[in-house]
Formats: C-alpha cells, sequence, structure tokens
C-alpha cells in the first residue's frame, strides 16, 4: 500500500476547504435569505436561485462518498464520478443563467442582446458538454484508480 500523491492530497483539501465555505456562507446568509427569498413569491428566477444555492450540498455529498468510501466498486465509483461531473456542469449552467438573465436586464433586454448573450451561452455550454463527455469517455479507466489502494479495516488489522 503506497503513500497518496501530493496531488492527490491538494484535492482533498481544497474539497474540504470548499465545504467548509459553503458552510459559512450558508450561516452567514441564512438570516437573510429565509425572510427576503422564501417569503417571496414563486418564479424562474426563485427556482434558479434556490437550484444555484443548494445543488452544492449535494454535489458535495457524492464527491466525498466517491473519494473517501473505501468499500466503492467500480461501477459505483464510475457512477458517482460522472455524476458529480454532470451535477457540477448543471449548477454550472444554473449560475451562468443567473447572470445572463441579470446582464440581459441590465442592457434593456433589447433584442441584440438577447440573442448575443443566448448564442454565448450556448456555445459555452455545448463545447463544456462535449469536452467533458470525451474526458468522461477517456478516463474510464483512470478515475478510479485510488479503489484498491485506499485502507480498509481488513488492511488495518
Amino acid at each position: 500500500m503506497g503513500v497518496v500523491p501530493q496531488p492527490i492530497q491538494d484535492v482533498f483539501i481544497v474539497i474540504e476547504r470548499n465545504r467548509e465555505i459553503n458552510v459559512l456562507d450558508w450561516l452567514l446568509t441564512f438570516r437573510l435569505e429565509s425572510s427576503l427569498i422564501w417569503p417571496a413569491k414563486w418564479s424562474n428566477i426563485k427556482i434558479l436561485y434556490l437550484l444555484t444555492r443548494y445543488l452544492p450540498i449535494i454535489d458535495v455529498f457524492i464527491v466525498m462518498y466517491h473519494q473517501f468510501d473505501p468499500s466503492l466498486s467500480v461501477t459505483a465509483c464510475k457512477a458517482t464520478y460522472e455524476s458529480a461531473c454532470w451535477l457540477a456542469i448543471f449548477g454550472i449552467a444554473l449560475a451562468e443563467i443567473i447572470l445572463t438573465v441579470r446582464t440581459w436586464a441590465v442592457w434593456r433586454r433589447t433584442l441584440r442582446i438577447t440573442i448575443a448573450l443566448t448564442a454565448m451561452f450556448l456555445t459555452i455550454l455545448t463545447s463544456t458538454i462535449v469536452v467533458v463527455s470525451f474526458q468522461l469517455r477517456g478516463s474510464q479507466r483512470r478515475f478510479c484508480w485510488m479503489i484498491k489502494r485506499v485502507p480498509t479495516q481488513r488492511h488495518l488489522v
């Protein structure tokens, strides 16, 4: 059983810090959110906001399960890795939609801006989906390389 390489340790640290920042952000803004967002009438933007706000919780649990469950089978490893990738892309796309709508509103909702922002969003989203699809297809053997290297209770006895 080998030592976990430094780049992998760095990834684990980044994951942990990201989770801590998200928890701190939720704690600091929860009171404002519950008084301003929750009572507001339901709209598409409110749904986008809430999805963008709370999907990372699910994402973090999937990533933590993928990274730290020593009993994870190769099939489950592949499924959790791909789920985490697609969920992250979905969350980023939702956040980009919010920014796009805000930019569109600032530019007074003109047709020219509508076409430009829509074209940019769709181009970036499509290229991201294509690149991630190729990356996932090409990494089927690599993304679960640590499965057999993570110590379990059997190794510690």
